[in-house]
């Protein structure tokens, strides 16, 4: 039994019907091999033959035999964006790690990927990323969830400008910001 993709295993032959103690040394001359190649896809079964052998005391008949092709693993990661607060819901991609036999990621079909991001959360989160569903001929997903890094947004804060007339009190100077989202107003600065 190999997974996809894993190298062309040895073959050995068993034996039935040895007699008096006999071991399997008494047979010489004989060669096994397999029709497995490491592209062979998982699910199918190639043979596994061996031949040639001789023995002194044993007519020798061969069975065949086969390959047992499990799918391999496939580890994906959802990827992990790194946003500013109140950026809109970024894409989120899958990441694959032991791809084999050069295959391209789209063996992968049926995939989706998403985040619990949204414009409204807030910096000090870490928004979780996934991916789930997808299926392959050769491969098992094994699905790592990502997350969303949030950074701070740059706020521009202006002070007013007040026009007095020489004499006047101390003005009141007040801030006007820009760059707030999401409809926050300014009561989010404090301090």
């Amino acid at each position: 039994t190999v997974d996809y993709g894993d190298p062309v295993p040895a073959i050995s032959s068993s034996y039935a019907d040895l007699r008096n103690g006999d071991a399997p040394s008494v047979v010489g001359g004989e060669s096994c091999s397999t029709a497995y190649v490491v592209t062979s896809n998982a699910g199918t079964t190639p043979a596994t033959t061996c031949t040639g052998g001789t023995a002194t005391n044993y007519q020798l008949s061969y069975a065949v035999g086969h390959v047992t092709i499990q799918k391999a693993t496939l580890h994906v990661t959802a990827s992990s964006p790194t946003v500013t607060y109140g950026d809109a819901v970024p894409t989120v991609a899958p990441i694959y790690a032991d791809l084999r036999n050069g295959d391209p990621a789209s063996v992968v079909s049926g995939q989706t990927c998403s985040t619990a991001y949204t414009a409204t959360s807030a910096v000090a989160t870490t928004p979780a990323t996934t991916c789930t569903g997808g299926t392959a001929t050769n491969y098992q997903p094994s699905y790592t969830a990502g997350s969303v890094t949030i950074q701070r947004k740059g706020l521009t804060v202006t002070a007013s400008s007040p026009t007095v007339t020489y004499g006047d009190a101390v003005p009141s100077v007040t801030p006007s910001y820009a760059g707030l989202v999401n409809s926050e107003s300014g009561s989010v600065v404090s301090g």
